[in-house]
């Protein structure tokens, strides 16, 4: 909890407001290092490739490229 700077007090977090909504579902931040000319790839087809990108890790996914070992 932070001071108010006119009381000192600390300000319930309840009471704070403001700011973006919390996400139903958030989504995670990782780190994943990748080729040079990937990124560069990626990134050059221009505003909202992460989209894309998480778009086609989706289809990935649903066409089993990432099944275990046991299920393929």
């Amino acid at each position: 909890m932070k001071a108010t700077a006119m009381t000192g007090k600390a300000k319930p977090r309840a009471a704070r407001r403001g700011g973006r909504p919390r996400l139903e579902s958030p989504k995670t931040h990782i780190s994943l290092r990748l080729d040079a000319a990937i990124v560069a790839t990626v990134k050059a087809s221009g505003k909202g490739y992460t989209s894309r990108v998480e778009q086609v890790l989706r289809e990935a996914i649903a066409a089993g490229v990432f099944a275990s070992q046991e299920t393929r």
